[in-house]
């Protein structure tokens, strides 16, 4: 049976970034408003109600994981990762972070649980991974402890996952992915990369394990390839999308034939791979930043829109009719307005919000972005070091003008 829309979770008033699901049924998910959330399943319908916000952030959460109950995490443990080079940890009953650890040195963009208890690991812009151990302190205070640090990158580490083998795979910025062993002694020299895979033609953005030392990577060049971490070789590469793959996560089964694959990226694209087949869910928001699967096997996607929607084969849990038409109505709408031009600039082959990450390059550069399908004017301010939103571009006076990159030096009608 195929996918369809269950719920809309609403709270996040920008784009949802990181997703995470709880073996308990749970969602927690990341936001550019600066929160993180905790969602708890409802006992009498599908949906999912908003139980805690996390706050310690001082710029956008980009990253989001849970760490399952332990001896010594008896509720488990939320970890965030920002823009603002913070991981901060958070106990579901608490919106104040109990530890919050520094030693990234730029935006830590993806954390992932580790296959021990208690383990987990974190990619950062700065270019390497680290492995680390919660631990508590005499006090009863919790500590992250900093085991390992994976180099070998030349550009930023968009994630990381450890295999079953101990074994811990790294991709990033630079088009590679990296096949790591854990060594004993210091963080610094704990670990040796004894592979590089080559492949992808862009920044590999995002990994899931498979079972049998294999695993998946997405990235920007549109592919998805599933690859043996022993031999190193590529065993297949799939395609279906016509943009930058953003997410991937994977439901396992027995083999790579029978597990759940789920993709999202800027083309709008919700891409369900199973058994050979694949099911294509348009949403009415230009990117997908984030996709999690539940224990039941529904799916969560976040996007630039600022919600989290969550998708089921199940008729019991799938929304009304009604809701249903309400929803394709608004994938109808963005398609349409995704078809509009201004200054005979498609707004479809607009950058997306993503380029408000990088600085700009001089005093009062301009630049128009699509924004779940609208055509948005910034302009970088050096003094405070950001891009300021001027507005919705409405028309532009020139239709023969220049464009690089989004960047534009026309007159706007706002």
């Amino acid at each position: 049976m195929a996918y369809k829309l269950s719920s809309v979770l609403y709270g996040h008033v920008l784009d949802v970034r990181g997703l995470a699901t709880g073996s308990d049924g749970y969602i927690v998910s990341a936001s550019r408003d600066k929160t993180a959330k905790l969602w708890k399943p409802n006992s009498g319908n599908a949906g999912f109600t908003e139980v805690q916000t996390f706050k310690g952030h001082s710029n956008y959460v980009v990253s989001i994981a849970i760490l399952n109950k332990s001896d010594i995490l008896p509720n488990g443990l939320i970890l965030t990762g920002g823009n603002d080079k913070l991981m901060c940890g958070f106990l579901p009953e608490s919106p104040e972070p109990v530890f919050i650890e520094t030693s990234h040195t730029n935006t830590v963009c993806k954390i992932t649980p580790g296959i021990l208890p208690n383990t987990f690991l974190t990619s950062s812009w700065d270019m390497n991974a680290r492995l680390w151990k919660i631990m508590v302190n005499p006090d009863h205070t919790y500590q992250p402890v900093l085991l390992t640090i994976f180099k070998g990158h030349i550009a930023a580490v968009w994630s990381s996952i450890q295999l079953s083998t101990n074994q811990v795979i790294t991709c990033s910025a630079d088009k590679t992915l990296l096949i790591h062993n854990i060594l004993h002694g210091d963080p610094e020299n704990s670990s040796i990369a004894i592979k590089k895979l080559t492949g992808h033609t862009d920044c590999v953005r995002d990994l899931a394990a498979l079972l049998n030392n294999e695993f998946l990577s997405c990235s920007n060049d549109a592919t998805v390839k599933h690859w043996n971490a022993e031999t190193g070789e590529c065993l297949e590469t799939f395609y279906g999308h016509p943009n930058y793959i953003y997410c991937l996560s994977v439901f396992c089964g027995t083999d790579m034939t029978n597990s759940l694959v789920v993709t999202g990226g800027e083309d709008r694209y919700l891409n369900v791979w199973q058994s050979s087949e694949q099911q294509v869910i348009l949403q009415p928001a230009q990117s997908i930043w984030a996709v999690a699967i539940l224990p039941n096997t529904d799916i969560v996607v976040g996007s630039s829109d600022g919600l989290i929607r969550i998708f089921s084969t199940d008729s019991n849990r799938q929304a009304t009719n009604e809701a249903q038409a309400a929803f394709q109505e608004q994938v109808d709408n963005v398609n349409q307005v995704a078809q509009k031009e201004v200054g005979g600039i498609k707004v479809d082959s607009l950058p997306g919000p993503e380029v408000l990450y990088s600085p700009g390059k001089s005093d009062g550069q301009v630049i128009m972005i699509n924004e779940n399908g609208k055509p948005i004017c910034y302009k970088w301010s050096s003094n405070e070091c950001k891009w300021d939103k001027v507005g919705d571009v409405l028309s532009a006076s020139d239709p023969n003008k220049n464009m690089h990159e989004g960047k534009v030096t026309l007159s706007y009608t706002m």
